[in-house]
Order: C-alpha cells, then sequence, then structure tokens
C-alpha cells in the first residue's frame, strides 16, 4: 500500500493559512463531495482505495464513512503534477 505523504502544496497552503492568522481546520467529506471533487464515480473511488491509489476513507459509526479534505485535495494535486510532467 502507498503511504500518504503531505504535498508540498498542502504544506505551502497551510502555512500560508497560519500566516494569515485563520486557523485551519481539518474537514471531513461524505463520498458525494468527494465525488464532485474528483469527477470520478463511486465504484472508481473504491476500486482506488482497495488499489492504494486514493486516501482511505475514515470510519464515522457501523454504516458511515468520510474522507479527509485535505487528503482528496493532495491526491488532486498529485494527479495535477503528474499531468503537467509527463508522467501519465
Amino acid at each position: 500500500m502507498r503511504k500518504t505523504q503531505l504535498n508540498p502544496l498542502f504544506i505551502t497552503r497551510a502555512i500560508d493559512l497560519m500566516n494569515d492568522n485563520e486557523e485551519y481546520v481539518m474537514r471531513l467529506i461524505k463520498l458525494k463531495e468527494v465525488m464532485n471533487n474528483t469527477g470520478l464515480g463511486r465504484s472508481t473511488i473504491y476500486k482506488y482505495v482497495a488499489e492504494g491509489e486514493f486516501p482511505k476513507p475514515v470510519s464515522l459509526g457501523a454504516r458511515a464513512v468520510a474522507w479527509v479534505e485535505s487528503e482528496v485535495d493532495d491526491w488532486v494535486l498529485d494527479r495535477i503534477e503528474k499531468r503537467d510532467q509527463g508522467s501519465y
């Protein structure tokens, strides 16, 4: 499985928020919002999670999960970086 690493752009964004005297708030987002943010469908998201290619959801209870928004954002930024580097 792939370890989640903090993206340098995420770190820069967090530092900018702190410098602007804004408080950084970790936010959990549900599947529908993950789908909207990534353009991926439900099955593809769970397939990528199973393959270790997408952040794992956080269990909220017996039948509820959500994703850490910053991890999903980092995944999107990583895809953009790969595109720009011609990696895929």
